[in-house]
């Protein structure tokens, strides 16, 4: 998601600049004004990132799969490995008989 720092940074700055608004509780009208473009820009990021969620399911689905199959693979060739030894044990000493 080429965008994604863009929306963290654009989230944490609407969410700083709601928060150092004064809490004035006699006048919420005003405050609620005040606090309206920076609610628009959160939810333009919350709006983003649900439409990206199935993309990026599908990217860790993808990278758990990918490194399950890294995995098994590795432990094939461990397998591989011991019975190569045993074989060439039992061989040698065969051989050696």
């Amino acid at each position: 998601m080429p965008d994604y720092i863009q929306y963290l940074t654009d989230a944490d700055t609407a969410n700083d600049a709601m928060h150092r608004l004064p809490k004035d509780h006699q006048n919420r009208d005003q405050f609620y004004q005040q606090c309206t473009p920076h609610i628009a820009v959160l939810k333009k990021v919350v709006d983003n990132l649900d439409r990206a969620m199935p993309f990026i399911e599908t990217k860790t689905q993808t990278k758990e799969y990918t490194d399950k199959k890294t995995s098994r693979r590795f432990q094939i060739q461990i397998l591989i490995g011991i019975f190569a030894i045993i074989v060439a044990i039992a061989i040698a000493t065969i051989v050696k008989s």
